[in-house]
Parts: C-alpha cells; sequence; structure tokens
C-alpha cells in the first residue's frame, strides 16, 4: 500500500528532528541565562548623560456607535427597542452603512446576499426588490423605520439613503401585523446629526452605470439638535441583456427640531422617480440545455423594446417623535403617508414551440395607484419586578390605504430567436382585464415584554390583537 512507506518514513525521521531542536535550543538557553547572571553580577551605572529620553505619555479616546461598523452590538427591529443581539432570543442579521460601502452594493438584493438565509433575486432583474427568507417570499415584508409599506412592490429602496438593514428572521407578527413568516427587512433611514457632513459622490461601473449622489448634513442651532440633512442621488445603468436599462431619480430631505433635551422630533419626506426596461429572461434551449437549431446569445432580450418601459413615481411625507418621560418610561410615534403610482407595460415569454426556434409572448399593460397612511404609537417601559429586568413595549399601529392595480392583457407575435425581429404590433382589448380597487385598514394592539433572569438568561413574551376592514 502507497501509505504505508510515507507513515514509516515519517516515523524515522521524527526522532531525528527532535534531537536537532534540542540540540539547537540548549546552547542558546545556556547562553542566555550565563549573559543574565553576568549582568546582574556586575552591572554598570548609567552615565547620566547617555540615558535615553523619556518619551511623554500618549493617551488615545476613540469612541463607537453601537449600531455602526462591521459588527454591531445592537439591533431595534426583534423588539421595537434597542437590544444587544446577543441577549436577543432571535436570529437577528444587520448590514451596516460601512459593510454596503466596502463593498460597493447598488441595490438591496446585494446588501443582503450575505445574510444567511435569504435568497435575492428570485424573479430576475424585473425592477423591484425581490428576496426569500426561509424559503417564504418576502417582498412585501420589507419595512421602512418599522412601518409597513404600501401594497404595491413597485418601488425600489436605494441604499444610499440607509444607514443600516436589519434582517428578523422568522416569525414578527406580534410587533408588526401582517407580514410573511420567514421574516422581514428593516431599513433604517439616514438622519439629521449633530456634526456636518459634506458629501459628493461620482460613482462609474460596469454595464453602463453612472451614478451622482450627495449626503449633505447642516447643524441649524448651537446645540446641534435642529439640523438639516439632505441626500439625493440620480442613477443610470444599463444591464448584460440588450435593450434593457434602468433610470432613477431620488431625493430625501430631513429636518430635526429642538423641542428641548428630553424630546427628539424628525421631519422628512422622499421623493423617487424610476424607469426602467423589465428583463423577462430567456428559454434554457440554446442556453444551458440543446437547441437543434443552435446556440443562443445570453444576452438577447426576448420582449420587445417598443412595447414600453415601466414608469412608477412615488413619494413619501412623515415624522418620527420620541419623548423621554423618565429614565425608565419613553414615549415615541411614527406617521409616515405615502403615494405611489405609475405604469408599467412588458413582454413575458409564454411556451417555447415545437421547432425550438419560435417563442411565444404575451404583452401586459399596468396602471398602479397606492396610498398609505402607516402610524405606530408605543410606550418604552424599563422597571424592575421581584428581581427580574423587563423592557416592556406596548403600542397601537393603524394603517389604511386605497390600491388599484389594473391591467390590459396584449396579443403580441411570436419572437424569432435565432433572428429576431422586434417593433412588432400588440393588440391589446379596450376594456381592462382585471381591475380590483380596494380599501384596506388595519389597527393592531401589540405588547412585547423582554425579561431577563438567572444567569444569563432572556425572553420574549408577546401578544397582539388585529381588527382589519377590506
Amino acid at each position: 500500500m502507497p501509505s504505508q512507506p510515507l507513515r514509516s518514513a515519517h516515523a524515522a525521521r521524527l526522532p531525528s528532528v527532535r534531537a536537532a531542536r534540542l540540540f539547537t535550543l540548549t546552547p542558546l538557553a545556556l547562553c542566555l541565562a550565563q549573559a543574565a547572571m553576568a549582568q546582574q553580577g556586575s552591572a554598570p551605572t548609567a552615565d547620566p548623560a547617555t540615558v535615553a529620553p523619556q518619551l511623554q505619555e500618549v493617551r488615545i479616546n476613540a469612541s463607537t456607535e453601537k449600531d455602526m461598523g462591521f459588527a454591531p452590538v445592537e439591533a431595534q427591529t426583534a423588539s421595537k427597542a434597542p437590544m444587544r443581539r446577543l441577549e436577543t432570543p432571535l436570529s437577528v442579521s444587520v448590514v451596516t452603512r460601512e459593510q454596503m460601502e466596502s463593498r460597493q452594493i447598488t441595490n438591496v438584493q446585494q446588501a443582503l446576499q450575505t445574510v444567511a438565509g435569504v435568497s435575492p433575486v428570485n424573479f430576475g432583474r424585473r425592477g423591484f426588490d425581490d428576496l426569500n427568507i426561509r424559503g417564504f417570499r418576502s417582498t412585501e415584508s420589507i419595512l421602512v423605520d418599522g412601518l409597513v409599506q404600501s401594497p404595491g412592490m413597485w418601488a425600489k429602496l436605494q441604499p444610499y439613503g440607509y444607514e443600516r438593514f436589519e434582517v428578523l428572521k422568522g416569525s414578527a407578527s406580534v410587533l408588526y401585523g401582517q407580514v410573511q413568516p420567514g421574516g422581514i427587512v428593516n431599513a433604517v433611514s439616514k438622519r439629521p446629526k449633530k456634526e456636518a457632513i459634506n458629501e459628493v459622490g461620482v460613482e462609474v461601473g460596469s454595464f453602463g452605470q453612472r451614478t451622482l449622489q450627495a449626503d449633505i448634513n447642516r447643524p441649524l442651532s448651537e446645540s446641534g439638535k435642529t439640523a438639516l440633512r439632505i441626500n439625493a442621488q440620480v442613477s443610470n445603468v444599463d444591464d448584460p441583456t440588450q435593450f434593457v436599462y434602468r433610470k432613477d431619480r431620488w431625493f430625501a430631505p430631513s429636518l430635526s427640531i429642538d423641542l428641548g433635551a428630553q424630546t427628539d422630533l424628525v421631519l422628512f419626506a422622499t421623493y423617487s422617480q424610476s424607469e426602467w426596461m423589465r428583463q423577462q429572461g430567456i428559454t434554457p434551449y440554446g442556453t444551458v440545455l440543446p437547441n437543434r437549431n443552435g446556440t443562443l446569445s445570453r444576452t438577447m432580450f426576448t420582449g420587445d423594446p417598443s412595447f414600453g418601459v415601466y414608469d412608477v413615481e412615488s413619494t413619501t411625507v412623515g415624522y418620527a417623535l420620541e419623548h423621554r418621560l423618565s429614565d425608565a418610561m419613553t414615549f415615541r410615534q411614527n406617521v409616515r403617508y405615502e403615494t405611489e403610482k405609475g405604469t408599467g407595460n412588458f413582454v413575458s415569454n409564454q411556451a417555447l414551440q415545437a421547432n425550438q426556434r419560435l417563442q411565444n409572448r404575451q404583452a401586459s399593460r399596468q396602471y398602479m395607484d397606492y396610498d398609505l397612511l402607516a402610524t405606530d404609537t408605543s410606550l418604552l417601559s424599563r422597571f424592575e419586578a421581584l428581581g427580574v429586568k423587563h423592557q416592556l413595549v406596548t403600542g397601537l399601529d393603524v394603517r389604511s390605504g386605497t390600491s388599484l392595480l389594473a391591467s390590459r392583457t396584449c396579443r403580441i407575435g411570436a419572437l424569432d430567436l435565432f433572428a429576431p425581429v422586434y417593433g412588432m404590433q400588440a393588440t391589446c382589448p379596450e376594456a381592462l382585464t382585471s381591475d380590483a380597487p380596494s380599501k384596506l385598514t388595519v389597527a393592531g394592539l401589540y405588547a412585547q415584554d423582554q425579561i431577563k433572569f438567572g444567569q444569563g438568561w432572556t425572553a420574549l413574551v408577546g401578544l397582539r390583537r388585529d381588527w382589519s376592514t377590506n
């Protein structure tokens, strides 16, 4: 057997190696010991003129925020209050601003690629923030500052405007109501700071990416509590697929107002306008599977650029209020009103014909109009009872909004994959194929208590009651 000689040779060499090490180290140890004894026995008196000068003591003071850096200590999504991640009996992952900048991410999917249990980009590049958490589609469970967004998922968050993304995996309905069981993503927005910020950046990347962005913060009072912060971004980018592109225009001002040492008030607004061509994928026959007609280019666009694009506009306005009633009790209220409207035109793939050359397609025109008023009012209390520490959050969240998603299903000719011709005329009916306007009002009363007891034990206990009208 070939492995036996290797073991024998190693065993034969091992004693000689040990002996060599002992022979080498022993004289060195003896010399060091003799030198130390000689120095102790006859150490000459040092000349004051030759004594090296004493260096002055230098102290460096530094501080870090608990929710920043590559390993943040705290997260607040699991309990709507700051909580040490090591003491949170839930799985919470945090992607901070430092992580996003070091990886040069440009969208939410890229930001969450390194989060365990999150699978981004499951529906191609259709222009939305698509992701799965623990196998469940969680596209509709992306919150902003703890508030649920409108039921329309057409908007795409701009990571440049957020300090961090917190991913809470598993059940989160006690605090947030009707969300997906896989988990939620909470985007925490940039807010005014006490120090001045002057940041202007230009990014140039692959596939024609061109981005201009700015982050400006100005304190407006001596204390710095009154401050104005403006974030803005303009971005154009192409795609590996022909004819596919995206244009984003995004603007987000926020203003903090000094109402005293115990009160924090931030007014905020955002505006975004996006235009993009939806990427619909390509047949596997001729790319990853054989096709009798040959090999297809993976950059081929199977839609039709003449049919139209997506054009969506959204606005939000609101405030975040926090008032400390005492050292152990804090009142908080978040309010946001948002609107979202636009049109979407795309051509989707149907079955590939038997000749494996002609790709059947279907065209769709979508019309969307959403608005949502969301509020969350809560009381945070910290106290001890019977030797047990409590952090209790009680609150009421209410949201009411209307939604309209109408569409027309159109007919369009099949595309010859090996000799594509674009500009085909689509036939659309005069009447809407689907039209389902709705109004939804939801109110939820909740309470959750973080209990610390014993030697390092932590428990979360919560209750929620919902009322809804559709």
